[in-house]
């Protein structure tokens, strides 16, 4: 598996996160902050208008427009299955809040390799349809990791591939979301 080149806290989407929270004029919450850059990503990047999503406060639109291109520019620098909003989630919220919850993030050298492992001797034949199924999905870092595998070493078969993603906390849902619509 090949290593990212640039570390976590120099990725340009966590500096420029990290910018916001703890900027004089920003006085928010991080989980506020990234309520808002999904809500951005979501109905202005993708058009999914339909989802009833918190809306940017019209003073902070600048700022997360900002961040939503910050994003878009950081998932070029990263392999595929890099879970950019994994990371921002874990960097915004408690340790001891993810715990209560009941959120463990999956670190993205085991996704990989389980994604490996599950593709490694399929049947391609038996499948006219490969749906990858993730029930508890979190921010997509498996359902990521499925993907790059797959264009990694079956190229030809991505139009079989059916993604499902399933989560208990919303938001991570919509990390998920705006992760997947991203690749």
């Amino acid at each position: 598996m090949a290593s990212n080149p640039i570390s976590r806290c120099d990725l340009p989407f966590i500096r420029d996160l990290d910018q916001l929270l703890q900027s004089n004029r920003f006085r928010h919450s991080g989980i506020e902050i990234l309520d808002w850059f999904l809500s951005e990503m979501l109905t202005r990047e993708y058009g999914l208008t339909h989802l009833k999503l918190t809306p940017v406060p019209e003073e902070y639109r600048k700022e997360i427009r900002m961040l939503s291109n910050s994003y878009l520019k950081t998932i070029m620098l990263c392999e595929t299955s890099t879970d950019l909003l994994g990371m921002a989630q874990q960097h915004v919220e408690s340790v001891g809040h993810r715990q209560m919850k009941g959120a463990f993030y999956t670190p993205p050298e085991v996704s990989y390799m389980m994604a490996k492992m599950q593709f490694h001797d399929l049947d391609w034949n038996a499948y006219p349809v490969l749906t990858v199924a993730d029930p508890t999905a979190g921010s997509g870092s498996m359902l990521l990791s499925a993907i790059r595998v797959m264009a990694e070493d079956h190229t030809d078969k991505m139009d079989r591939l059916s993604i499902t993603a399933f989560d208990k906390d919303r938001r991570a849902c919509l990390c998920a979301a705006v992760q997947l619509l991203s690749v």
